[in-house]
């Protein structure tokens, strides 16, 4: 993936985070869900939970500044499209909640990636 297009990358990223979400046993119930509120990368469904998932590819090799891109003010737009989704979908409202992210960086070196999946990563009361 040599002088990679971003957002070539990005699709790479999203569709792989979709793949290890699946691997983990989640159903993917949507990616890319737009609303008038923002996007949401990859939303998807545990026995228990819809889970709600940010995916930020890089590629650079920094955790701290990929994280920094899910900002407060990203946070807040995604805990909206997410509560635009659930008023979409009330089948789902026994289920718990669950804002994940998942960071990719792609290696230029051996041109694969690494995926770190972060459950939980940030939630209602926190925003």
């Amino acid at each position: 993936m040599k002088n990679e297009n971003p957002l070539a990358l990005a699709k790479n990223g999203e569709d792989l985070a979709a793949s290890i979400l699946s691997q983990k046993g989640y159903t993917i119930l949507q990616m890319n869900f737009h609303s008038r509120f923002g996007e949401i990368d990859i939303i998807a469904k545990s026995p228990s939970h819809i889970i709600f998932t940010e995916v930020k590819t890089r590629s650079f090799l920094n955790r701290d500044l990929a994280l920094e891109a899910v900002s407060l003010k990203k946070q807040k737009r995604i805990l909206k499209t997410a509560l635009h989704f659930l008023q979409q979908h009330q089948e789902y409202n026994e289920f718990m909640i669950r804002f994940d992210i998942i960071l990719v960086f792609y290696h230029h070196a051996t041109e694969n990636f690494s995926i770190e999946h972060i459950e939980d990563a940030f939630s209602f009361s926190g925003v």
